[in-house]
């Protein structure tokens, strides 16, 4: 398979993997019609849900979510209406079919609807990036969707000869774009899915009118974000005749970018669900995008099905947990047998800028700042710089889909001139976090490579408040609820330990919660 630009965040939990088709092309519309077809089947992602995710983003928007047939095959249409200013040139992907060339053609934005009257201007990349930023959005779904739309932002100011800031999405449509980007990132992270594959990628043939004129297929701004994605001929229509319409859009090459792993065949799965996403432009066969949800092939002799694949660690032991969900773990807390944990692997980006201009305070704010918008981990290192000033390497580890993000983030809070990018895969060993109530309060634990340890946080506020020393509160609660602490079931008997150190947690286990979002995760 080929690896191209972001990764989604694989092998974390148990989560999904999920491949789209995209042999008669790929546009947002279609893909989120995908989405919203499983999502239907299993209540995870509605229409409802869709228009609660994006409504506060584009209040000017009327979504239409329906179920049609296209060329025999039954799909989800997502239809945007919107207030816009002025027409934008032709139908674009997966649009209606351009008018001849002596119409006023409608205003139609990237998934092909047309604008209600009235009149709203187009919105500016710069003005996107805040409202998304300023948006009440998931962490993941913001990073994706900023990757997104900067992955366009920056097609548009190759194509246009201008800088990213002054780039208006008039091409790709406003509301439009931000329903189908903004839903496309909140689906995936609905449905559960952690590493997105798909296939080569079919663009269609002949020409497509623009507000620039008439232009080859694939659009300008189109070719440039398929860059190193395997593309496929045309499909034929039923004439034999390859099919001469624009068949990926700007906003469908974008999503695929910011979204999907790697390219090829279908993987070895274990499906779940099927959903079809359909365009508007009739082409003489099905105009649909098919995804395959379903979770990672186990290998054989292990409790699973199918043969190894490249979803699987060579070097797990398998079990219930497939490659995505680790195993071999206790329930419990404290087990201390590594030898069964399972490694899952994580595409992951290390960002470095150094800096010799920053005061300790404003570095610090940094890294805090990054830390709470969640970076995996931040730190920085003293290092040497030329004519022997001092300075620091400020670092961040983040998901490879969201490194374009955290990178625009490291300038604008230090200033920094620019950043280095390493893209790395890193081993992880499986890690929980556990909430258990004592008599000081709610303490987390994090569990891993056989290991249990209190937040620091929750140690510190206990020494605190007792007046002991933070080793001391450490130490004790390590005691009482790693090794002994075995399950949910069990709670400790706090007369069988020590009232110097222990503080007294007679606790009962509240189950697995997720790590506070400020948490690092470095590895």
């Amino acid at each position: 398979m080929t690896r191209v630009g972001s990764n989604t965040e694989a092998g974390q939990g148990m989560g999904q993997i999920a491949h789209l088709d995209c042999s008669t092309g790929v546009s947002g519309d279609k893909f989120l019609g995908a989405l919203l077809d499983i999502g239907e089947q299993t209540g995870a992602f509605t229409a409802e849900d869709l228009r609660a995710l994006v409504g506060p983003l584009v209040p000017e928007a009327a979504i239409t979510v329906e179920r049609v047939r296209s060329s025999g095959i039954a799909a989800v249409s997502v239809r945007v209406r919107a207030h816009l200013r002025r027409p934008l040139a032709t139908a674009r992907g997966s649009g209606e079919a351009p008018p001849p060339p002596s119409a006023n053609p409608p205003a139609v934005a990237d998934n092909g609807t047309a604008p209600c009257d009235g009149a709203v201007p187009h919105r500016a990349w710069a003005d996107i990036r805040q409202t998304l930023t300023a948006a009440a959005l998931p962490a993941q779904v913001r990073a994706r969707a900023l990757t997104a739309f900067g992955e366009l932002a920056l097609a548009e100011a190759r194509v246009h000869g201008r800088a990213e800031e002054e780039v208006h999405f008039h091409e790709v449509g406003a509301a439009d774009s931000i329903v189908d980007i903004v839903g496309v990132c909140g689906g995936l992270a609905a449905l559960g899915i952690e590493k997105l594959t798909a296939t080569s990628v079919a663009v269609g043939s002949g020409t497509v009118r623009t507000s620039h004129g008439t232009l080859p297929v694939p659009a300008p701004a189109t070719a440039i974000l398929l860059a190193g994605i395997p593309v496929a001929e045309a499909p034929a229509a039923p004439d034999g005749q390859p099919i001469a319409y624009e068949l990926t859009t700007p906003t469908g090459a974008a999503l695929l970018r910011a979204c999907a792993e790697s390219f090829g065949p279908l993987p070895a799965m274990m499906p779940h669900a099927t959903g079809y996403g359909a365009g508007t432009l009739q082409i003489g066969v099905p105009n649909v995008c098919q995804l395959v949800l379903g979770e990672p092939a186990r290998h054989e002799g292990h409790g699973g099905h199918g043969e190894p694949n490249e979803h699987d660690d060579p070097d797990s032991n398998g079990g219930p947990g497939g490659p995505c969900g680790p195993v071999g773990l206790d329930p419990g807390l404290g087990t201390s047998d590594t030898t069964a944990t399972a490694l899952t692997n994580e595409a992951v980006s290390v960002l470095e800028t150094n800096l010799d201009h920053l005061s300790p305070e404003a570095l610090a704010f940094a890294a805090e700042q990054l830390l709470a918008e969640g970076a995996l981990d931040v730190w920085a290192t003293p290092i040497m710089m030329k004519k022997g000033r001092p300075a620091v390497t400020l670092s961040l580890l983040a998901r490879r889909e969201d490194a374009g993000h955290y990178a625009a983030r490291m300038i604008a809070l230090t200033g920094s001139l620019g950043v280095r990018r390493l893209d790395l895969e890193r081993l992880k060993v499986p890690r929980s976090s556990l909430a258990v109530e004592t008599p000081y309060g709610q303490v987390r634990f994090k569990q891993g490579a056989g290991r249990t340890r209190p937040e620091a946080d929750d140690v510190a506020r206990i020494a605190r408040e007792q007046g002991r020393s933070f080793t001391d509160v450490a130490g004790g609660l390590e005691r009482d609820y790693g090794t002994d602490h075995a399950s949910p079931s069990r709670t400790k008997n706090p007369s069988a330990t020590s009232s110097s150190s222990n503080p007294s947690v007679s606790a009962t286990d509240t189950g697995p919660r997720p790590a506070p979002a400020s948490e690092s995760e470095s590895s």
